[in-house]
C-alpha cells in the first residue's frame, strides 16, 4: 500500500506556513562583492554588421556618412530622412552612395559599406571598392588602398 507521509507510522509534515524552506527556494545568490582590481572593464564589442537584406541600413552606424553628405544638401536631407526612419530616403541615399562609390569616390564606398547589412544589394559594390578589386578584401578600407 502506498502512503502520503513516508512509513505508515510516520506522523505528517507539518503544513506550510508561506515562508519557503532553503531546499525549496533554491540557492541563495552570491551577493559577496567583486573584488575591485582598479581596472576598468574594457568596452563594449561593436555591434555584428547585420545579419540579412531585410533592413536597407544599419541605423547604428550612420553617423558615419555625416562627414560624405555635409557639403551636399540633397544628401544631407536623404540622410536626416533615413534616420528618421524613411525607407525611402534611404534607398535614395544608398543609391546615391552606390553611384558615388561606381564613379571612383572611395570614400562612398567606405562609407556605403559601414551602413549597409550583410548580404544586402549594396553590400558587393561597396565590397569590391566599386568593382575595382575581384573579392571583398579591402571592403571597409578602399579610400586607404
Amino acid at each position: 500500500m502506498t502512503t502520503l507521509y513516508g512509513d505508515a507510522g510516520d506522523p505528517p509534515a507539518a503544513p506550510a506556513t508561506g515562508t519557503p524552506s532553503p531546499s525549496s527556494a533554491g540557492p541563495a545568490p552570491d551577493t559577496t562583492p567583486a573584488p575591485d582590481t582598479g581596472a576598468t572593464p574594457p568596452p563594449p564589442a561593436p555591434p555584428p554588421r547585420g545579419g540579412g537584406t531585410a533592413d536597407l541600413v544599419l541605423p547604428d552606424r550612420l553617423y558615419v556618412l555625416e562627414p560624405l553628405t555635409r557639403d551636399d544638401p540633397f544628401a544631407t536631407s536623404l540622410l536626416t530622412a533615413c534616420a528618421g526612419g524613411d525607407r525611402g530616403g534611404c534607398t535614395q541615399l544608398l543609391d546615391l552612395l552606390a553611384q558615388d562609390c561606381l564613379d571612383g569616390d572611395l570614400a562612398a564606398c567606405d562609407g556605403l559599406y559601414a551602413v549597409t547589412p550583410v548580404g544586402s544589394p549594396f553590400e558587393e559594390v561597396a565590397a569590391t571598392c566599386g568593382h575595382r578589386f575581384p573579392d571583398a578584401s579591402s571592403a571597409g578600407r578602399c579610400s586607404g588602398e
